[in-house]
């Protein structure tokens, strides 16, 4: 389980272009303890320097 302010890294062994992301969350209220974000951000690596992805994004739910 993720806890709050934690996040998920995945890192290629090559620099790849990215075009899409998608997140499929989880929320068992009235089961357990998981719920879903109130918000998220995508980074990507620039030089050793992480950045925040600024272009808008469509989210689902």
């Amino acid at each position: 389980m993720l806890l709050i302010g934690s996040g998920i890294q995945i890192q290629f062994d090559v620099p790849k272009e990215i075009s899409q992301v998608e997140i499929y969350w989880f929320d068992d209220t009235g089961i357990g303890e998981r719920r879903i974000p109130k918000s998220w951000k995508v980074f990507y690596d620039e030089d050793g320097k992480w950045r925040q992805v600024l272009k808008p994004y469509e989210l689902k739910n």
